[in-house]
């Protein structure tokens, strides 16, 4: 986990980032086409894991990611968010499809 969360997260650092970024990480690794990254509402280590998270995106290809702090109460528009997220993983996993196609023919 320290090694995958090293560019964003100082190996100091202890708790959830660490276990968030470097599980994001492994999973990209894996193949997965987008990140929800859900935290409590004013939670610090959230906020930092919201903080880095372009930098991810920008290191991993522009994974889709979505930051989601929940308070407990209903949220409306958290399902045009999660519809939006969807389309977006939708097509990153068609693109990163195709290209491992094409890899794969040349």
């Amino acid at each position: 986990m320290l090694e995958l969360t090293a560019p964003y997260v100082h190996k100091d650092y202890d708790g959830d980032p660490v276990m968030a970024i470097g599980s994001a990480s492994a999973h990209t690794k894996k193949g997965v086409s987008g990140i929800c990254n859900v935290l409590p509402f004013t939670c610090m280590p959230g906020t930092l894991i919201c903080s880095i998270s372009g930098a991810f995106r920008k290191d991993h290809n522009n994974i889709p990611w979505v930051d989601y702090a929940y308070d407990g109460q209903d949220d409306a528009s958290i399902e045009t968010r999660l519809q939006a997220f969807m389309y977006q993983v939708k097509e990153y996993q068609q693109r990163e499809n195709s290209k491992s196609l094409v890899s794969m023919f040349a």
